[in-house]
């Protein structure tokens, strides 16, 4: 799910005229997403608490953690909690739509990010908006913005990869998919890792 976001800002840049490699592109987008992650962390700190404080405390807690500045690599993991908080931000506000698009986003970035889903339904359901909601509607909402969510971010990864000529036909895309699983992920295949995959779910969950 990396490969049409660092990709396209690749290429978008050079289509402008700007020579950007692969590495500034990763480097770039992880630093605008960790920024951004920290901002809303404390903009969600405050709208749970009612404080002021806690808002300036939990962004400094989150932004000078070791673990958000020591992902710097192609994993995207800043970038996607870019998202997430901003679209746990407009759960709370009851912002549909825009709480479906950003963790879509979130998602392209790294698949990942969809063990996040809980925590978006439950930022949903105590929004002031949707809470005085009938029951059906309240799960009927919920649903259609997950399900949202979730055909958003699968039209961006196919839509992004085609693009990118990484495949053009329904043969060509079931390639792809093949080499991805065999080669890219062959160690993970025949050596699955536990503590990896708790990584990834922790990563997401926090």
């Amino acid at each position: 799910s990396k490969i049409p976001v660092v990709g396209g800002s690749v290429e978008g840049s050079t289509a402008m005229g700007m020579s950007v490699s692969v590495t500034n592109a990763v480097l770039a987008l992880k630093l605008a997403g960790t920024l951004a992650a920290i901002v809303f962390l404390g903009l969600i700190a405050a709208e749970l608490t009612g404080q002021r404080w806690a808002a300036w405390f939990a962004a400094i807690l989150f932004g000078t953690s070791l673990h958000v500045w020591t992902q710097v690599n192609g994993e995207q993991y800043g970038l996607a909690l870019g998202f997430l908080t901003a679209a746990v931000w407009c759960a709370l506000h009851g912002r549909s739509r825009w709480t479906a698009v950003l963790f879509a986003l979130a998602m392209s970035a790294h698949a990942d990010f969809f063990l996040a889903g809980p925590f978006v339904l439950l930022a949903l359901w105590t929004s002031p908006n949707i809470r005085r909601l009938p029951i059906g509607k309240k799960i009927t909402g919920a649903a259609s913005t997950l399900a949202g969510a979730a055909a958003l971010a699968t039209a961006l990864v196919l839509s992004g990869t085609w693009a990118m000529g990484k495949w053009t036909t329904p043969a060509t895309f079931a390639s792809f998919i093949t080499n991805i699983l065999r080669v890219d992920h062959a160690y993970t295949v025949a050596r699955p890792e536990p503590f990896r995959a708790m990584k990834g779910l922790i990563t997401a969950l926090t």
